[in-house]
């Protein structure tokens, strides 16, 4: 019993602050949409500052502004927003680019040349179909969300 309470204390404490939660894709109005799932005792994630979509199985071209090695490595989308005003909240849907200033690199921590700069972006891209994406969410700064679809053939999403 005592070895118990010491396992759950040490695992309380390396969680910290932090929570994770599963992600659910679905069809609303005709396009993916993305809810929030089995968020344990946290709750609802309070705010949406970070997406991104990717699989193994595709690639997308480029558009002007998106960093190119992200979208040959399969990313389909990704952005970051600073912290503040919360903007964005589930369900998101695919496609539609979340609301806020964009994250800029501004601490001591990155190379003084990118000092000043956005972060990483991929602008979204048109999903095909029969293939498995990955979806991951960060909500405030320790909250991470993480799901799998699939848009099969005649359009549902798995």
């Amino acid at each position: 019993m005592f070895l118990r309470a010491i396992a759950a204390v040490t695992l309380l404490s390396l969680n910290g602050c932090s929570s994770s939660f599963d992600i659910r894709a679905f069809k609303h109005e005709g396009r993916v949409a993305f809810v929030a799932e089995e968020v344990g005792f946290w709750g609802q994630p309070a705010c949406i500052r970070t997406v991104t979509v990717e699989t193994d199985d595709a690639r997308a071209k480029p558009a002007d502004g998106d960093d190119t090695q992200l979208v040959a490595h399969g990313v389909f989308w990704w952005q970051s927003l600073r912290h503040g005003e919360c903007q964005n909240k589930f369900p998101i849907t695919y496609g539609v680019p979340l609301r806020g200033e964009p994250l800029v690199y501004e601490t001591n921590a990155v190379p003084a040349a990118m000092r000043g700069q956005r972060v990483r972006w991929v602008s979204p891209k048109q999903l095909v179909r029969d293939v498995k994406y990955t979806i991951n969410v960060t909500s405030g700064s320790t909250a991470y969300g993480c799901g799998r679809f699939l848009i099969s053939k005649d359009g549902q999403v798995h």
